[in-house]
């Protein structure tokens, strides 16, 4: 019989588990690359006479803005996260979370924890 499910790699496993301390690994890592790519646009702000100039601005504002935006855009594609990250968000009111993701078709999954044991009025 062959498996449905795609193979996921190591990577995304360990991503996937999730945790406080992943997202705090992410944060230093994600700010380590982010001021270490920084420094490859010294050669260009070294060129910028005047930092209110439209050159300015886009060298000190800009691009690195585009840079972090980057990293988290190679981040998430790394994954697969695009659906999870960008999809259309869960209707909470609705009583079952329905989630399209990665994992393949829609999954429902049980009312939030504090709906359980109420009555519904119809």
């Amino acid at each position: 019989m062959i498996d449905a499910a795609p193979h996921r790699s190591a990577w995304q496993r360990f991503w996937d588990r999730g945790g406080w301390w992943r997202a705090l690994l992410l944060a230093a890592v994600y700010y380590g690359l982010y001021q270490l790519l920084s420094l490859a646009l010294l050669p260009l702000a070294a060129q910028v006479d005047d930092p209110a100039s439209a050159a300015g601005v886009l060298v000190y504002d800009v691009l690195p803005i585009l840079v972090g935006g980057l990293l988290l855009v190679a981040f998430i594609a790394s994954l697969g996260w695009w659906r999870p990250v960008f999809g259309a968000p869960a209707h909470p009111g609705s009583g079952v979370d329905v989630d399209r993701d990665h994992r393949g078709p829609a999954v429902q999954r049980p009312p939030f924890p504090h709906d359980r044991g109420r009555q519904r009025r119809t």
